[in-house]
């Protein structure tokens, strides 16, 4: 791990990555239990969260640190998408 990973910031890495990854889940599955929302996009922002899992776990593995580079832009789409659909009413 680089140097500026310290323990301290390592753990709240962790707990951010695990509140965005059951965040979006639990909100997402909400949205399509209600039918406010597409499937597709309901479905992007749990596939999002799903991969937001595993980045938890960069404290102890740079393998899954890595895995921010999959569940970083599927985020960011959802966000996108969150923010178009927000502007179109």
């Amino acid at each position: 791990m680089d140097e500026w990973f310290t323990d301290s910031s390592a753990a709240c890495w962790t707990a951010f990555n695990l509140a965005l990854a059951f965040g979006l889940v639990s909100i997402n599955v909400a949205l399509l239990r209600d039918g406010a929302v597409p499937m597709w996009f309901a479905a992007l922002g749990i596939v999002a969260g799903v991969a937001s899992l595993p980045v938890a776990g960069q404290a102890v593995s740079d393998t899954l640190a890595r895995g921010i580079l999959i569940s970083g832009p599927l985020w960011l789409a959802w966000l996108i998408a969150f923010a178009v659909r927000g502007f179109r009413g």
